[in-house]
């Protein structure tokens, strides 16, 4: 999709030829492929909601989903079928040729005032490029969730440790008290 014209049409002659043959196994194929990214957002999905910077946004838990972190994840879903729709038509574009998806993002989409320099100058996909980037360069310094979670789990253990500390410490030349009560700090 990066060289115009593709260098080699790959997939789009492995779907062509199952045609041949049998011609729901090519649309199998390419409904299989389809799938796959839509895992793929499902597993962003998943690690987006569990790890956003250092909080939980909309975690999906089993038996303990919030109804609004359900509708939130399938609307996050249902948003990116637009998407794969759209790239599976450009990337097999030989084989999607004459569908109504061509039709609708091929021509009708492509062509609108708005849209026409977003294809014309391959915005799309040059963000899709970027993103793809930014994510291996993530995933390259935290490389799982569970060394990051142990490791933000060691920080703030560290630093609720440093200030029980300072604050024993404060408590110890107070006498034992807290300011404005009369009565000493148990069970510290």
């Amino acid at each position: 999709m990066l060289s115009d014209p593709p260098v080699h049409p790959f997939l789009n002659d492995i779907f062509t030829f199952f045609d041949q043959y049998a011609s729901f196994i090519g649309t199998l194929i390419l409904g299989v492929m389809a799938m796959y990214l839509l895992a793929a957002v499902l597993k962003g999905n998943a690690k987006f909601g569990s790890r956003f910077f250092l909080i939980k946004i909309h975690p999906m838990v089993k038996g303990k989903t919030l109804p609004n972190s359900f509708f939130f994840n399938v609307g996050l879903v249902m948003l990116c079928c637009i998407p794969v729709v759209q790239f599976c038509t450009e990337a097999f574009a030989d084989y999607a040729r004459l569908t109504d998806a061509d039709q609708i993002f091929g021509y009708q989409i492509r062509y609108l005032a708005f849209f026409r320099y977003f294809f014309q100058y391959r915005v799309f996909l040059y963000l899709l490029l970027a993103m793809m980037l930014l994510t291996l360069a993530y995933l390259l310094v935290f490389p799982s969730d569970r060394a990051h979670l142990k490791k933000v789990k060691q920080e703030m253990r560290k630093n609720i440790k440093r200030e029980v500390a300072t604050t024993q410490k404060r408590l110890e030349q107070r006498g034992g008290q807290l300011a404005g009560m009369n009565s000493p700090v148990k069970n510290w």
